[in-house]
Parts: structure tokens; sequence; C-alpha cells
């Protein structure tokens, strides 16, 4: 029903619209069960009325407004792709299937994820009076979702096992808008499935986490970044703003969602126009934000004093917040589980092991198209730098400014963390790519698709080289 009124209202592509829809979709159902949840409503039958209503309000909307025009694709899916989707279906579908027939795993799904959700659901309300552990201060989101699919479904938790997996088509839509916006339309079909078939992403679809789903909100917002920057157009800026707030509510890890400011700092610092439409809209992407993402920060400043209870915030030397921890003294030695030091990761995804093991887990797994657009990313810069593709170097330069912050910030060095960071290298190897024509470009895809079906080979191994982690 989203889809439906965006492509009508907004006049989207269907990639784009895709991804429009899952994200106000995933917006809507989070806005629902927090005000229900505030007035202790937190039930089957108020949450399966509201969802409802907002089919209901999407369909009467569209019905008011004409159909899109229809655009023609440039080109077909392209035949040699074909092999690396019917692998990804089987594999994602095993994955699915055994997470739903097996118990919950996992350490974090244990200890507080699906806790908590068990609780809320128990009482109706998001009363976590009494909780032991700094999680009821935590941004709840992604507890939120699953909490949401359990109550129409009556209450069952199974759905917390697979919820992950709505993330999937998100970073589908996010790859195909990408692709056919910095490499062409004939790369779409390519960018789409490749991060939908990013081994790690695959793997969390069976976990009780949310890594997954905040990395499709960031993702999205990121396209929807770039799609603004293209066309100007408000829809995209708000979109941008959705996903953005998603993510902000999903992890507390605020240093991960300052780049994503980045491309339109950059679109607004040399084009005028941009300029004056980002602050036009200022007062609306905030609101957006804020209701989308901010809830647990307003909560918390005002039952404990500070948006980011219980972590400590230091500026030049100056306590801003000071509260019980801060990310320095929460740094663990899970980094030793991938490299011996830092300088480590630059060679990492030559060889991506866990513990010693050549495996992908629920911690690593990014893949060999991350791997060859890692190591080929400083031509894909040169690549845009020369075309004077201002919207390819705002989106590439997410992932520098994304390394920086998980090297000197990040108390816990893990891919699973930084899951939408796959993404911009494998973006940045479609735009390498993009000029080839015939057989050239065939041969790509063909390489393309044969790196897809090998990651996704170490999914389906998933759990055979370390039984002390995963089943």
């Amino acid at each position: 029903a989203a889809y439906v009124s965006l492509r009508r209202a907004a006049h989207l592509r269907a990639d784009e619209a895709v991804l429009g829809a899952g994200l106000l979709t995933c917006a809507e159902a989070i806005a629902a069960c927090t005000i229900l949840g505030a007035f202790g409503l937190l039930r089957p039958g108020p949450v399966r009325a509201a969802t409802g209503a907002l089919i209901l309000a999407h369909l009467a909307w569209a019905a008011r407004l004409p159909a899109p025009r229809a655009h023609r694709s440039p080109s077909p899916w392209p035949i040699v792709l074909w092999p690396a989707l019917i692998v990804f279906g089987a594999v994602a579908g095993l994955r699915l299937a055994l997470a739903a027939a097996l118990p919950v795993e996992s350490w974090d799904g244990l200890s507080y994820h699906v806790p908590i959700l068990w609780r809320w659901i128990e009482q109706g309300s998001f009363d976590l009076a009494g909780w032991s552990g700094p999680q009821r201060w935590f941004p709840w989101n992604g507890e939120i979702l699953p909490a949401w699919l359990a109550l129409l479904d009556g209450g069952n938790l199974d759905a917390v096992k697979t919820v992950q997996v709505l993330g999937l088509p998100l970073m589908a839509a996010a790859g195909s808008s990408l692709a056919r916006r910095l490499a062409g339309p004939a790369w779409a079909a390519a960018g789409a499935l490749a991060l939908a078939a990013v081994p790690i992403a695959v793997i969390h679809t069976g976990l009780p986490y949310v890594d997954l789903l905040y990395g499709a909100w960031w993702i999205g917002a990121a396209a929807c970044a770039v799609a603004w920057d293209r066309h100007g157009r408000p829809a995209h800026l708000l979109l941008w703003a959705l996903g953005f707030g998603l993510a902000l509510g999903a992890k507390a890890t605020l240093y991960f969602m300052a780049p994503l400011v980045l491309p339109l700092l950059l679109a607004a610092a040399f084009d005028p126009s941009r300029r004056r439409a980002l602050l036009r809209s200022a007062p609306a992407v905030v609101a957006i934000v804020l209701a989308a993402g901010g809830v647990c920060y307003i909560r918390n400043w005002i039952e404990q004093g500070s948006p980011i209870f219980p972590y400590a915030f230091k500026l030049a030397g100056r306590t801003v917040f000071a509260w019980p921890f801060e990310p320095g003294q929460l740094l663990v030695t899970v980094e030793q589980w991938f490299v011996p030091g830092k300088a480590g990761w630059l060679w990492y995804p030559l060889r991506e092991t866990m513990k010693g093991a050549v495996a992908y887990s629920s911690e690593n797994g990014f893949g060999p198209l991350f791997m060859a657009g890692w190591f080929l990313f400083p031509l894909a810069v040169w690549r845009s730098w020369r075309a004077r593709d201002r919207a390819g170097i705002g989106f590439l330069s997410l992932l520098p400014a994304t390394a920086l912050f998980f090297l000197t910030l990040h108390p816990t060095r893990e891919q699973r963390y930084v899951i939408f960071a796959a993404a911009v290298p494998i973006v940045g190897l479609a735009i390498l790519l993009r000029d080839l024509r015939g057989r050239a470009r065939t041969a790509a895809l063909a390489l393309w698709s044969a790196g897809i079906v090998v990651g996704l080979a170490g999914v389906a191994a998933y759990g055979a080289t370390d039984a002390g982690l995963s089943r």
C-alpha cells in the first residue's frame, strides 16, 4: 500500500518506490507501536487495528491520485546473473528455514533483545523498571519492529528469529538505485543482487539482532542522498531523513551516523539551488529524523539528563555528558578474532577469517565483490573525480569516513556493526565497469555473478567451523 501511494504521489521509479515504501512502512509500524505502548495498548488487537488503518489510509490516498507513467526498463535482467539469483534464493531460503525451525541463537539476542520483547508483549507497554542492564536505555527501533510482527501474529515471538529479512528488500532496492544512478541502468540488477547477497547480511536474516536492519536503513538513506543530489527532488530528501532517523533510533553508535550528512553537505556546498532547498527543508528534515529515531534520546534526556545515557561524551577535553561508560572503557579484544592489529584491516578482505578459520560468521563476511571493490576503491574515487561526478564522490566518501570512526571510536571492531559499509566498494566497482559494452560487459557481469555465488557458498557453510559461536 505504501508502494502504491509513493509511486503515485512522488512519481518515483520502481526501485526507489520500493525503498521508500520499505522505509515508510518501518517508520509507521514503529510510530504506531510507540504510541500504543505509551498508553499500555501494546496488544495484538490494537496493533492489528492500527496496521489496518495505515493500509487503508495509503490506499485511499493513492486512489485520489493518477497512476504513474510506466518507465520502460532500458535493459532486461542479464542472463548471466540468473545463476547467482537462483543460488541466492536457495541459500537465503535455507538460512530462513533453519532459523525458523530451530531455537533462537546468538548471545545478544538471548541476553537482551528477545527478553525485552517478551516483557513488552507480556505487559503491553515499554516499562522496563527493574531491568538490571543498560539496555533499557538503548535506542529501540530494532526491537519495536519485531514486536510489531509478533503482535500481528497474536504475540508469537517466533517472528523475532527472522525479522531482519525485512532488510534484504531495502538493501536490494538501494543497490539498484545506487548502481543505476552512479554506474548506469545496465548495472542496476547487478547492484541490487550484490547488496542483498552480502554474506553477513544473509546470515543475519536468521538472527534476533538489529545490525542488518540498521545497515539497510543506513544504506537506504545514502541512496536517497545520491538521488537528491542528482535531481533535487524534495521526496528524496525527506526519505533520506526517514532512513537516517530509523537508523539513528536503532543503535547508539551515533558516530556512524555522521558520514551520512556528507553527501548532502557536499551538494549544498557546490550547488546554490541544493543549498537553498536544504535550508528550506531543514525544519521538516529535523522533524522527521526526531520522529523516526529521536524518541529514546529525548526520553533519556528527560529522565536521566543525557540523551546518550549511559554513555559519557567529551568534546575538546571537556565533559559534555558525564555518565558511567566511555567508549574507550568498553574496548574489548574481539578485534583479535580477525586481525592482529588495526593495520590488518587493510588486507583482511583478501582472507576473511574468524579466530583463524577461513569462514563467515555472524560477526564477519563481506564477500568477494567487496574484496575486489576494496582494493580498486582508489580507482573508483579517481574515476568519479575525473568525471566531476559530485554524487559519486559524496557516496564514495562514506567509506573512509566510516573507517575513521570504526578504527578510532568504535569499541568492538566487528564487521556486523558496519554491514552498510560493504555497499560502498561494491557500488564503486560498478562505477569502474560502467563503460564496458557488449562481450566485455557480459564477461564482467559473469564474474560478478560468480563472486556472489562464492560468497553465498560461505553462507551455506555458516556454523560448520565454529560450533561455539553458531549452530
